[in-house]
């Protein structure tokens, strides 16, 4: 706990020899008049703190980088971004890094920023980890790219390091060996067609002890990152066919249940019924429409005392909620029958009602 009497506090708040020997006036100036911060507001601050609060004053320490300035940073620092972000910041190709990973990196590189406000500012979908698209879209873009095309091109990293290596047995460079120039050349005979050959080059480079005559060169081991690569694109495949055959497995079950109301529905009716047509007008349908949606469908149901899933057996019929039901969905034969029997009533009897008189010979206005 801090306290005003807490000994490492008041060591911190001692004043230096330097400030010591400074005026009364401008001690009390402070950090408002471009020196160093007075104890009070150091006190302030340290309680702020400990509260979980972000102190008034601001050091330049404290300065948060915008995305742009984090580029140029990491571009003066190592030449490129991408270099950066592969050799300090995603070694283990993990795509992406926490908070925790990218404040202790970038303090090692000179970072002069507050690196906990800067990761927030550009952690975007606020997921608590940083993607290099967050960081450098176009860099990321490219090496996103450059991932997938060495993945559907090459093997492994060894096939990728003998496809890319110099081939020229009297040079001087043992031919195990990757150079700028065929690496540049040999991706482009391969069909990479985005450039910045030099810039991937650089990035996977391994420089080791950084010495500036030192021949220029990949080794199988900088490919590394391709091995790793295709086991994640294999996982991925892997667990993309498995959610397939899974999704297969649950259109056939859902294939079957629905084949199975269905078929239980029809039973009901035909045993309630006696014929597809009279469920239909008498239980489905009694104000005779000729088609039906799903509210109507779902109370004639329950009226005629179908106890199933009633929302298993409209889909079954394959509809959704802006679909109707017509009888020749339910029944195909009775719905072509009804029809013959509407063109018999049309042609023969002149209309449906001098077929009814026709059909009621007892005259008590019923037919049966």
């Amino acid at each position: 706990m801090l306290s005003p009497n807490n000994s490492t506090l008041q060591l911190l708040l001692m004043p230096s020899n330097s400030q010591a020997s400074s005026s009364h006036s401008s001690s009390n100036t402070g950090a408002a008049g471009g020196g160093p911060p007075s104890s009070q507001q150091l006190w302030s601050a340290a309680s702020a703190v400990a509260v979980g609060h972000t102190p008034r004053w601001r050091s330049k320490s404290e300065e948060v980088y915008t995305r742009e300035q984090l580029v140029a940073f990491l571009e003066e620092k190592e030449g490129s971004v991408l270099r950066a972000w592969l050799r300090h910041f995603d070694p283990d190709l993990e795509l992406r890094v926490t908070m925790l990973t990218f404040t202790h990196t970038a303090r090692e590189l000179g970072f002069s920023g507050n690196t906990t406000a800067t990761f927030n500012a550009l952690d975007d979908d606020q997921s608590g980890e940083l993607a290099f698209d967050e960081v450098d879209s176009e860099a990321a873009t490219l090496w996103r790219n450059f991932r997938e095309f060495c993945a559907q091109t090459f093997d492994s990293a060894r096939d990728m390091h003998g496809k890319l290596r110099k081939v020229d047995r009297g040079a001087v460079l043992a031919p195990k060996l990757v150079t700028p120039m065929s690496w540049k050349e040999n991706l482009v005979k391969l069909g990479w067609t985005e450039g910045s050959e030099n810039v991937l080059f650089e990035a996977l480079e391994d420089v080791r002890g950084g010495s500036a005559d030192r021949a220029r060169t990949l080794t199988q081991n900088n490919l590394k990152w391709l091995d790793t690569e295709i086991r994640r694109r294999k996982r991925k495949e892997q667990a993309k066919e498995k959610a397939r055959q899974e999704m297969r497995h649950r259109g056939r079950k859902n294939g079957e249940e629905s084949k199975t109301v269905l078929e239980k529905f029809k039973r009901f009716l035909k045993s309630k019924y006696g014929t597809y047509l009279r469920a239909w007008r008498i239980g489905l349908s009694p104000g005779d429409t000729m088609t039906l949606q799903k509210i109507p469908f779902f109370k004639a149901c329950a009226d005629m005392g179908w106890k199933h899933d009633v929302k298993l057996l409209w889909h079954a019929f394959g509809k959704d909620d802006m679909s109707s039901l017509c009888l020749d969905e339910l029944d195909a034969r009775s719905a072509v029958a009804l029809a013959h029997f509407q063109v018999i009533v049309e042609k023969q009897c002149g209309g449906s009602l001098e077929a009814f008189r026709a059909l009621d010979r007892s005259k008590i206005q019923k037919v049966r």
